[in-house]
């Protein structure tokens, strides 16, 4: 009884959603005919682009993370193994603050002034960049695991056969 009167109850805003598809008039249509002139072009290349650079961006931080964590011993790497976790901890909104705050021009004088005249004018890498470090760690969890299963020996297979250590782990690891 209440699971069927909790669903109802959320599906209403989705209702009337559907049902407001049936009203069309003429600053509707004005409205989408603006959109679509005006910024539907833009916005689709900023999304693909974006979905572009940040999956190569993330698969790259990503497993090259979870590798060197996974395969090399250093001093902090059960440290760090756990704190390349901690961008999970924070939503992606914050991590923005974070990076408006740092790289901002009204930021500390002399602390990444620099930067933060890049950032104002490059907003498409500047946004990638945010995404990327938030995201990474779903890429660092599967490739920690991965390398992890399979072991120091997938390495010393490929130093038995003259591999080096990059050719390890782009012909065997991956």
């Amino acid at each position: 009884m209440w699971p069927t009167l909790i669903t109802l109850i959320l599906l209403i805003p989705i209702l009337s959603l559907l049902g407001s598809f049936g009203t069309i008039n003429n600053e509707t249509i004005e409205t989408w005919n603006h959109l679509i002139e005006n910024q539907l072009g833009e916005a689709t290349v900023n999304t693909v682009g974006l979905l572009i650079v940040v999956g190569i961006g993330t698969l790259t931080l990503g497993t090259s993370l979870s590798y060197l964590v996974a395969t090399f011993q250093f001093p902090l790497r059960r440290t760090l193994r756990w704190a390349l976790l901690l961008p999970l901890a924070f939503p992606p909104y914050v991590f923005s603050f974070i990076f408006l705050g740092f790289f901002s021009p009204t930021a500390k004088e002399g602390t990444f002034n620099q930067l933060a005249s890049w950032t104002i004018h490059h907003p498409f890498f500047s946004l990638a960049v945010v995404m990327i470090l938030c995201f990474y760690p779903y890429i660092y969890l599967l490739g920690l695991n991965a390398f992890e299963s399979q072991g120091q020996q997938v390495v010393e297979v490929g130093r038995t056969l003259g591999y080096n250590r990059t050719q390890c782990f782009w012909k065997l690891s991956l």
